[in-house]
């Protein structure tokens, strides 16, 4: 599985949470598991509560799913400051344990080959696109933790899981 995404440290968090970012959605992140590595976490932040709340709907079937609150001066500070205690122990990435951030690890995101194979794979059968070369543009981007695909071609766009390009 292609793991674009950087892990989750200290110096991230704290630039985070410097600009405002004080609500983060954590779930599970079955793709950067490893060898030796017994769960590992995807942490989206977030600015409003609206936003957060709306990608925490979004992932209802993950048991592993939970909104960290570090500061926004509306709630307890000893419970934001636990909240912000337990995220900067995930930050430290513990043993067994691998947090990720939903960020790419390249600023500019380039499809590695193995995965260009599957993506023409798809095109080729599920749209009736007829590229030749490099006409089609192909991007990442990520939907509440979900990593997809941005395929264009001649102005027309598809959006597809790359979960479900990586079946092909």
């Amino acid at each position: 599985m292609h793991n674009p995404l950087v892990l989750l440290f200290k110096e991230a968090l704290d630039e985070l949470i410097a600009q405002g970012h004080y609500y983060y959605i954590r779930q599970s992140y079955p793709r950067g598991k490893t060898a030796g590595v017994r769960e590992a976490f995807l942490v989206t932040p977030y600015t409003t509560y609206e936003q957060a709340n709306k990608h925490y709907e979004a992932i209802k079937s993950d048991r592993r799913r939970y909104l960290y609150l570090v500061d926004d001066g509306k709630y307890d500070k000893w419970s934001v400051e636990m909240e912000r205690k337990k995220l900067y122990v995930a930050a430290t990435q513990p043993e067994g344990y691998r947090v990720y951030l939903n960020r790419l690890k390249d600023r500019s995101w380039k499809c590695p080959a193995e995965l260009g194979a599957k993506i023409k794979g798809y095109i080729k059968r599920n749209t009736h696109w007829k590229p030749r070369g490099a006409d089609i543009e192909v991007g990442l981007s990520l939907q509440f933790g979900e990593l997809v695909v941005n395929l264009e071609y001649q102005g027309d766009k598809v959006k597809v899981r790359l979960d479900e390009i990586e079946e092909y």
